[in-house]
């Protein structure tokens, strides 16, 4: 009797406590890591204009670190086509990171004729010299990293999958309050890379993957 006794006891543990053990495992890490390092990247696709984060203010930023030719990265874009259809204009900014692997893959027309063929319609900077990998301390492909509406580094993840967790970290910080309206600075007031006031970019998709007219030589020249 002591032993089914102890048996019974151990199951009744083990029910209460493994359930809350998964749910700990899955719940996403959101520590405020400080601020977010601006984005410096002059060529962009799929904005007419070069995308702040502080013009993201009070929106959460999901930004992927990807290039062309990684297998990795092709897996994460089903999903992120699907969180863009889901919640672009809902609080929700995908902006894309793309650093090469390999020198044929920094050349502009190349990466804007593989998003157009898988219909990427975020906007994406060509990060061929690296400034935002390296800001962000990047070392492998696919990267996600979640920026709050304040503007700091809440999420970050190497690797495709795990989905799950970036939809439940997404949730979280949709839910916490944004700067007051008094508090949000703009890259049109200031712009952090250059010093010189910038309007805000347009980041509405369009029919096909663009980017500025008067950047293209000179990412086609990196």
């Amino acid at each position: 009797m002591r032993f089914w006794r102890s048996v019974l006891l151990f199951s009744l543990i083990a029910a209460v406590s493994v359930p809350a053990l998964i749910s700990r495992a899955a719940a996403p890490d959101l520590t405020d890591r400080g601020p977010a390092p601006e984005l410096t990247d002059t060529v962009w696709i799929n904005s007419d204009k070069p995308v702040r984060l502080a013009d993201l203010r009070g929106q959460v930023v999901l930004l992927d670190f990807w290039t062309v030719d990684c297998i990795n990265c092709f897996h994460t874009q089903p999903y992120l086509r699907d969180l863009y259809a889901r919640l672009n204009g809902k609080g929700v900014q995908i902006v894309g990171i793309h650093f090469p692997e390999f020198s044929y893959e920094a050349d502009v027309s190349y990466v804007r004729d593989y998003m157009t063929k898988n219909n990427l319609q975020y906007p994406v900077a060509i990060d061929n010299d690296g400034a935002s990998w390296n800001a962000y301390e990047m070392h492998a492909w696919p990267a996600v990293e979640l920026i709050d509406k304040n503007g700091h580094r809440r999420f970050r993840q190497i690797g495709e999958g795990n989905y799950d967790r970036i939809d439940a970290a997404i949730t979280a910080l949709l839910a916490e309050p944004g700067p007051a309206a008094t508090d949000q600075p703009t890259a049109a007031a200031t712009d952090q890379a250059t010093g010189v006031a910038t309007a805000a970019p347009t980041l509405a998709p369009t029919s096909a993957p663009t980017s500025a007219a008067t950047d293209q030589a000179t990412a086609a020249a990196n």
